[in-house]
């Protein structure tokens, strides 16, 4: 083969799936590239159906060079290819440069596959449990904030213009009022959130800069991180052919010294180039780049970097800024310079909490015994306490509160907050530290784990401390070296304190090491270095050296980067170790400085107290309740919009204070009002906070006002109404709302609908269902949309022949988002909804013009599951995985899945392997999932082979696509006439997989698979499955016996060399295990 390229002009590869599998093949390219051939590919595939994958060596060598299509098989494309095939050869100059190892390739591959190695997200608490990045990242809202700003600009005008028209004498109220509902809905309505791929479009300027908020623990680290790994498998931003990543906490001193100013090209070194230099071309095509805006920088974490950014890069960080398309991640206290776009994580939706709890269980179920119990059992405990949903909104909150659920008995549970779920993962990162240590804790208080780790605890609050001081977050070796001076524990070794979890190591020398004390730290995230700051904040204040710590606290009371160690400060002092703190800490925080304006501080005050205030009673409490009401009553009245945000957006980030009997009576005083203005502005103000605990009398002066001659107010009363949420469902606020929905003016009657919808089950009483049915008859369309998508949220409950039939009816709409909203909304119904009608509905909807009718038709049959699976709903399945659209492809295969062994035909599985080729990444995996999901039935040789290709396709084989294959090789008639090359996919991916569970495959199906076929090839797949199951195997004259946790079963040897074969496998395996680890054997030092 070799010399066949060395004597070759030309080489031409025709490139289809087998070729680029193929080891030989890429042997054969690689030569002739080395050797600088000319290279012609052929394309033989339909790029539709398959093309290079992006990370692998096929499109690095071929990707920049124009491939002739050959994929058309009629006899006149295949003539003319073959001459311009010819032409090519003759004309093509000998040595061009697209075939020279092309520039790109060595400056942009290994970023690209350093981003798409960083393919899995780790667990915070425990980095040894890590879960791949798109089975694991849940999309976040994003918000353009600029765009809410304008609208929130665009009501002010429109509130000034009603006052102004008030002072007149023939104004009409009823009139006017349709202008400001119209924009006060368009801000505080359903919002969107803006798709990753569409960040840019809001950029005007030329260079386009974004700036992404968010607060801590948000998920801005793990945005930058899914950004990355799809600009690298081609599946974002195709027009930048760099993005580069840039942690802003590692442009440190020690990482760049003093002394020299730093450029882009140093940058672009340190932080991917570490060990080598980059050519003189190289640099030149960099910098091209860099002058045709053709990199997209990603710059992470400015709040980390703000306070602290090294002099020596202060030019080159704001030409990146100035100058380069970038991404800027940052807290949003930390933003001084001025953004066009701005957009904001705000965390998880209530429907993404769930997700993602069932699906951290799901990753865990080889862990513990009900998963799937203890999955739902933890979402009821959520739902029932709003301090506990409150909190789990931010994504860092909810692993930790999953973590913690997975491991401690949480029955007991009412309240948590912050800093209650904080000091739970600080325990039980004690106690597993401890159990390395073979010390026993299981029947000791907490208090006595803290004392058995106090050394180590104390260590991590002085440094958290120090370091927050210093404004430091990455802790150099002479920060750690003096933490351990100052506090007299040199005895304490670094890797001691590592082991703890919530400091981690990093390495950033050329050569590495191992020396702990030589490496710089930082902890797991910026919200456990506050919370051990706080920790040690309150240790000073009630010692000795208090004087300290109420310096500290008067100096930085007001400045937001220190907020969350005040939080956290104040939520400890719920514990019996710093209840002696309680007076301290309140006089200081309320003594001089003050702030004279008082925003910053009673933003400060209820931030804190609202971490306090369900944990302890102190003396200064209620003066601080009766201060924020002030605050409230001051702001719900006064005229501007932005000092209302500002204590609103406080608020709303609350958990228990709006519960308290103070704040609520504050509202009802506020509520005597008789004036119309000043009515909508506190209810406009009730409407925007998360009350969800309203008294009766709060509950029935609310309720009063749905009669309310302005609409304007009653749109807004049910709008409180629903988010009072199930506790609020009593038959007089049900009957209230119900006659809203027959409501004059459509804005009311939507508020009221989605108010009904919001209320769950408790309200699906015939007299609701009959007033949302109506109410999908309605002229408006936003009214009979709304109708249609609360009679969904009813549940099954509210299934009755009257309802599905008026769904049934508007799946024919004229307005293609009702029949969207009416299919997810028969969907959700499940089962009980599966009538011959509303599969016809369905069925029909699949063929609606606007594609998003027929995902969502798609995605409601699957959910109807078995019942669904008639001959015509698996034909209009089966066609809509043609479809032009790919999200109506992709809900197509994932209902296909759903439809169980009922649905596994030859068709469907024909079907689905097509899919399984799919040019959309997100199909072609739905498929393979679905795949498993179709039970034995569905196992083939074409289904097992498909699920092996796309295993091996990836670089780390999925856990989900694992278990797929793992349920299709339950069937003994599907195994049975598989090929030597697709059994030996299959050793090869069950060896790659490291966590694959095999339990579910009989322990003797492989075995018989054997000994009925005789073929050899199931050889070592029978050997490493008996491994990995555990089980024990013994061999005699005519028997083989299997001892699995069932017992033992017996199987016939028809013909003595079976066994003879069957011994051998067993003792090559355990040979190579012996030849791995050679224990006991001296070894080459």
């Amino acid at each position: 083969m070799a010399e066949a390229v060395n004597g070759a002009s030309v080489v031409c590869c025709f490139m289809t799936p087998e070729y680029e599998n193929s080891p030989n093949c890429e042997l054969e390219l690689q030569h002739a590239q080395k050797l600088r051939k000319r290279i012609i590919p052929c394309m033989v595939s339909n790029r539709k159906v398959w093309k290079p994958s992006p990370s692998k060596w096929l499109d690095l060598i071929t990707g920049s060079i124009i491939a002739l299509d050959f994929s058309n098989t009629s006899e006149t494309n295949i003539l003319a290819k073959a001459r311009e095939l010819i032409d090519r050869i003759k004309n093509q100059p000998s040595t061009p440069a697209t075939e020279s190892p092309p520039l790109p390739v060595k400056l942009f591959e290994p970023i690209r596959q350093k981003y798409l190695q960083e393919n899995k997200i780790k667990r915070m608490v425990n980095e040894e449990k890590c879960f791949p990045i798109e089975q694991s990242y849940i999309n976040l809202a994003i918000v353009d904030v600029k765009k809410q700003r304008e609208k929130e600009k665009k009501l002010k005008e429109q509130n000034q213009k009603m006052k102004e028209r008030e002072k007149q004498k023939d104004f009409n109220l009823d009139k006017q009022h349709g202008e400001i509902l119209g924009t006060y809905e368009e801000i505080y309505g359903h919002k969107t959130s803006i798709d990753v791929e569409n960040m840019f479009q809001q950029c005007k300027d030329q260079i386009k800069n974004v700036l992404v908020l968010g607060r801590a623990g948000i998920g801005k680290s793990t945005f930058c991180q899914y950004v990355t790994y799809r600009w690298a498998k081609g599946e974002l931003w195709p027009e930048y052919q760099l993005v580069i990543l840039i942690r802003l906490r590692k442009l440190t001193n020690s990482r760049y010294p003093p002394g020299k100013k730093y450029s882009l090209i140093n940058l672009l070194e340190n932080e991917y180039f570490p060990c080598e230099d980059l050519s003189a071309e190289q640099i030149q095509h960099f910098k091209e780049l860099c002058k045709n805006h053709q990199i997209l920088w990603i710059l992470d974490g400015y709040d980390e970097f703000a306070q602290n950014i090294p002099e020596q890069l202060e030019d080159v960080f704001k030409h990146v800024r100035e100058a380069q398309h970038n991404i800027l991640t940052s807290r949003p206290y930390a933003i001084k310079a001025s953004y066009d776009a701005k957009l904001e994580i705000t965390g998880f939706t209530n429907d993404n909490i769930v997700k993602y709890v069932e699906q951290f269980f799901n990753q865990i179920k080889n862990e513990m015994d009900n998963t799937s119990s203890e999955s739902q059992k933890l979402l009821r405990l959520l739902k029932s306490n709003s301090s506990i949903w409150g909190v789990a909104h931010i994504p860092v909150n909810l692993e930790l509160i999953c973590s913690l659920w997975s491991n401690n008995d949480w029955t007991e549970t009412t309240a948590l907050t912050m800093t209650v779920l904080y000091d739970n993962i600080i325990e039980w990162q004690c106690r597993r530290h401890l159990t390395r240590q073979n010390i026993n804790h299981e029947d000791i208080t907490k208090q006595a784990v803290y004392d058995q780790c106090n050394t180590e605890l104390q260590f991590l609050e002085y440094l958290a401390f120090k370091a927050m001081e210093c404004n430091k977050i990455m802790l150099t070796p002479a920060i750690l070296k003096e933490a351990q001076d100052d506090i007299k524990c040199s005895a304490i070794g670094i890797a001691q304190v590592l082991k703890i979890g919530i400091l981690k190591s990093y390495d950033d020398s050329a050569t590495g090491t191992q020396n702990q004390t030589e490496k710089q730290h930082y902890f797991v995230h910026l919200s456990f270095q506050e919370h051990f700051a706080a920790r040690h904040l309150l240790s000073i204040l009630k010692s000795t050296d208090k004087v300290k710590a109420i310096n500290f606290i008067n100096n930085n009371k007001y400045n937001q980067r220190f907020h969350f160690v005040f939080v956290f400060a104040s939520g400890l002092l719920a514990q019996f170790d710093y209840k002696s703190c309680i007076e301290s800490f309140w006089s200081t925080v309320q003594g001089e400085p003050l702030d004279l304006v008082g925003i910053k501080h009673i933003k400060l005050i209820i931030t804190c107290i609202d971490e306090l205030v369900e944990q302890a009673v102190f003396p200064q409490r209620t003066q601080f309740l009766k201060a924020i009401s002030q605050w409230l009553g001051f702001c719900a009245l006064h005229n501007g919009e932005a000092l209302q945000t500002h204590i609103t957006e406080s608020l709303q980030q609350t958990n228990a204070l709006l519960n308290t009997t103070i704040i609520q009576k504050t509202f009802l005083q506020l509520l005597q009002s008789t004036e119309s203005y000043e009515k909508r502005k506190i209810y406009k103000l009730i409407k925007q906070l998360p009350i969800s605990e309203p008294t009766e009398k709060l509950k029935n002066k609310i309720l009063d006002a749905i009669v309310d001659p302005d609409p304007y107010i009653r749109m807004n009363v049910c709008k409180v109404l629903g988010n009072f949420g199930e506790d609020a469902a009593t038959n007089e606020v049900i009957s209230a709302l119900i006659n809203a929905t027959h409501h004059e003016y459509w804005e009311v009657q939507i508020q009221a609908c989605e108010a009904l919808g919001k209320l769950g089950e408790k309200a699906a009483t015939n007299e609701v269902i009959a007033a949302l049915i109506n109410a999908t008859r309605d002229e408006d369309d936003n009214v009979r949309s709304e109708a249609c998508e609360a009679l969904g949220k009813l549940g099954e409950k509210a299934a009755t022949n009257e309802m599905i039939a008026a769904l049934i009816k508007a799946t024919r709409d004229e307005d293609y988002d009702v029949r969207r909203v009416v299919c997810q909304a028969l969907g959700n119904l499940g089962e009980q909804a599966a009538t011959n009608e509303v599969i016809a509905a369905l069925i029909n909807a699949m063929r609606d013009e606007a594609h998003s009718v027929r995902w969502d038709a798609c995605e409601a049959l699957g959910n109807l599951g078995e019942k669904a699976a008639t001959n015509e709903v698996i034909a209009a399945l089966i066609n809509a995985t043609q479809d032009e659209n790919f999200y109506v492809r992709l809900y197509a295969c994932i209902a296909l899945g759903k439809l169980g062994e009922k649905g596994a035909s030859n068709e469907v599985i024909a079907a689905l392997i097509n899919a399984t080729q799919d040019e959309n990444d997100h199909v072609r995996w739905d498929t393979c999932v679905a795949f498993g999901k179709l039970g034995e039935k569905g196992a083939s040789n074409e289904v097992i082979d498909s699920l092996v290709n796309f295993i091996g396709a990836i670089d780390d084989s999925d856990d989900i696509l694992v278990d797929s294959l793992v349920w299709v090789m339950c069937s003994y008639d599907g195994m049975r006439p598989l090929k030597f090359e697709t059994i030996e996919k299959i050793y090869n991916c069950m060896r790659k997989s490291s966590k694959i569970d095999l339990t579910p495959i009989p322990s003797e199906r492989l075995m018989e698979l054997f000994l009925n076929s005789r073929n050899v090839s199931w050889l070592r797949l029978v050997a490493y499955v008996a491994l990995v199951q555990g089980i024990a195997v013994t061999v005699g004259k005519s028997i083989v016996r299997i001892y699995d946790a069932k017992g033992m079963v017996e199987l016939k040897l028809s013909h003595a060399e079976l066994g003879v074969s069957l011994t051998e496998a067993f003792r090559d395996q355990r040979r190579e295990i012996e030849m791995d680890f050679p224990f006991g054997k001296e070894t080459a030092s």
